[in-house]
């Protein structure tokens, strides 16, 4: 399997209202799964069901930036081994 074969992913954090929100769903309107990150997880389950119900492919996770920066930096390190071009992590 190469790079090119692999799904894209994309992971928003504070995605269950607000621009989170609506980059999640632009994000799933093109064909990219997102998780979406809220530290609700049942204010973020709820978006992530609105999503779904539009036909867009969403996965709600509880994530607290501030508490969880440790599994970003260890995304972002993963992702930067990618060779997929510009890869942008915003937190």
């Amino acid at each position: 399997m190469t790079q090119s074969d692999l799904p894209l992913i994309a992971l928003v954090t504070g995605a269950n209202r607000g621009i989170g929100l609506e980059v999640t769903r632009q994000l799933a309107k093109q064909g990219i799964t997102v998780i979406l990150g809220a530290r609700d997880f049942e204010k973020g389950k709820a978006a992530a069901e609105t999503l779904v119900s539009e036909g867009l492919q969403v996965i709600p996770k509880k994530l607290d930036v501030v508490l969880d920066r440790a599994l970003l930096v260890h995304i972002r390190q993963y992702l930067s081994k990618m060779d997929k071009g510009l890869i942008t992590l915003m937190y």
